[in-house]
């Protein structure tokens, strides 16, 4: 009788620990709870299951602050993020984050700082093989920050989602509010070096296709034309002209090497006195 009464109370003490840690996840959120609503929809930590909270209806917010004002990103580059939540009388806070372009694909890398100890990467119950990165041993810690490296590629509009849970950390799921937000970001072809400096010549790029830059432009008078390709580091790639030209207008092609990596790359455009330069996007 004493066996199965001791086996009961093991069963009711572990139980009443899975029910406190499927409310609280102080270690750690379970992936995929950002609300996210393109692609794949992600639910919050407000579920029934969960916290049992519609999300947005406490008297609290979280926010997320994107290192780059203009809400632009630069193939490559990466960006310091802040997400922060807060509501009054609560003692308890954790936080979810994903990025997503249009289709509903994670995109980037997100990134834990060196030395942070207050997040974490949830992956069990992504949603659609997305990246997660979120709170480490919620407390009262209510802000964090972290990294996005952005893709080596344009992908167009991308989209930040986060919720968080601001809890009174009684173990319950009573009197605990989930919050969410987004925040959009676009692709900026980088900043340092202009779309065009001088344009009397007419230089344009019309195409990349199969390794070939398809180009044209117009000459007033005969005169001396050069062009050379620069990544955007200002580093020289090669000279793909240099000559004496004749006035007129041009149509031409130029092979690239097939050593060139993915990304962003300037051609330098010269005649007579003239110059253009203009950046493309070479996905090989």
């Amino acid at each position: 009788m004493r066996k199965v009464a001791l086996t009961l109370i093991m069963a009711i003490v572990f139980l009443s620990l899975a029910i406190t840690n499927s409310y609280t996840n102080d270690t750690q959120p379970p992936a995929g709870r950002t609300g996210a609503n393109i692609g794949a929809t992600e639910s919050t930590c407000g579920s029934s299951t969960c916290h049992n909270n519609t999300p947005n209806t406490g008297g609290g917010s979280v926010s997320i602050t994107y290192g780059d004002s203009n809400l632009k990103y630069v193939s490559g580059q990466t960006y310091d993020l802040t997400v922060a939540t807060d509501e009054v009388g609560k003692l308890k806070f954790g936080f979810e984050i994903t990025v997503v372009d249009a289709n509903g694909d994670s995109v980037g890398k997100l990134i834990i700082p060196n030395g942070n100890t207050t997040i974490s990467a949830p992956s069990a119950g992504a949603v659609n093989h997305r990246k997660y990165l979120g709170h480490k041993n919620a407390s009262a810690t209510k802000s964090w920050s972290l990294q996005w490296k952005a893709p080596v590629n344009d992908r167009g509009d991308l989209t930040f989602f986060a919720s968080s849970n601001c809890a009174n950390g009684n173990g319950s799921s009573t009197g605990d509010h989930i919050y969410t937000t987004s925040l959009t970001i676009s692709h900026d072809f980088g900043v340092g070096i202009p779309d065009a400096i001088f344009t009397s010549n007419n230089f344009s790029i019309e195409s990349i296709s199969q390794g070939q830059l398809y180009v044209q432009y117009s000459i007033s008078n005969s005169e001396r034309i050069s062009m050379r390709l620069f990544d955007m580091n200002g580093q020289l790639i090669e000279t793909l002209l240099d000559e004496n030209a004749i006035s007129g207008n041009y149509n031409r092609s130029f092979k690239l090497k097939k050593s060139l990596s993915n990304g962003l790359y300037l051609v330098d455009f010269r005649s007579g006195q003239t110059q253009t330069a203009k950046k493309f996007l070479y996905q090989n």
